[in-house]
């Protein structure tokens, strides 16, 4: 199956990007999104769209606030204002907001979509590296993608989990399977993407043609 990928920074899905023409077509609304996705993106019974707005959780783990706040399931281990599951799931969805109005389009339009998680978390992370305790980050990681898992459920889009075999002993990014980038945070290899792609594939082989793929 054929596969293209359209990649943008991910604080540029932070605001709406995306509008339907009303001729079953997906425009982008955002110059920067335009700029780099160019073309419209057309509906057809042999596309499947695979949706990916794992940055955003780059960018949380990054926030400060993980330094004087965390989830409430460790943050008496570190002596760290608690924060419940209910506002955790505000803190989350806020920035992810665009991106789920981007899947609720595609949905609305009759596109065919999947979703894929985030890969793990690096162990020298920014946040790691500036003072947040790892647990903490781990911690925040792991209701992220239960939140993110449960709008996913909701939206009945399959989700594509990362692949247990790039996730150490900890629970961060195997070194194997991390992108050797200088000054990068969050972003896997080409061989984190070997264990991933075919899943996606698979996903959408059912009755697709292709699969397109955006990956921020």
């Amino acid at each position: 199956l054929p596969i293209r990928i359209r990649n943008c920074a991910a604080d540029k899905l932070m605001k709406p990007f995306a509008a339907a023409d009303g001729a079953g077509n997906i425009i982008w609304t955002d110059p920067t999104v335009n700029e780099r996705y160019k073309d419209p993106l057309s509906n057809a019974p042999d596309l499947t769209v695979c949706v990916s707005i794992g940055g955003i959780l780059s960018i949380l783990a990054k926030d400060k606030m993980w330094r004087s706040h965390a989830p409430w399931t460790v943050a008496q281990k570190y002596d760290l204002q608690p924060i419940s599951e209910a506002l955790l799931r505000k803190i989350f969805l806020a920035p992810s907001e665009a991106g789920l109005e981007f899947i609720d389009l595609l949905l609305a339009n009759g596109f065919n979509v999947i979703a894929l998680e985030p890969p793990p978390l690096k162990r020298t992370h920014p946040g790691i590296q500036e003072g947040t305790a790892p647990e903490v980050l781990l911690a925040m990681d792991s209701e992220w993608r239960a939140v993110f898992g449960a709008e996913m459920e909701r939206r009945n889009v399959e989700l594509v989990l990362r692949p247990a075999d790039a996730i150490d002993s900890d629970g961060f990014l195997k070194d194997a399977y991390s992108f050797k980038g200088a000054d990068d945070p969050h972003h896997a290899s080409m061989e984190y993407a070997a264990l991933v792609i075919p899943r996606c594939l698979e996903i959408a082989g059912g009755q697709t043609q292709r699969n397109l793929s955006f990956s921020a």
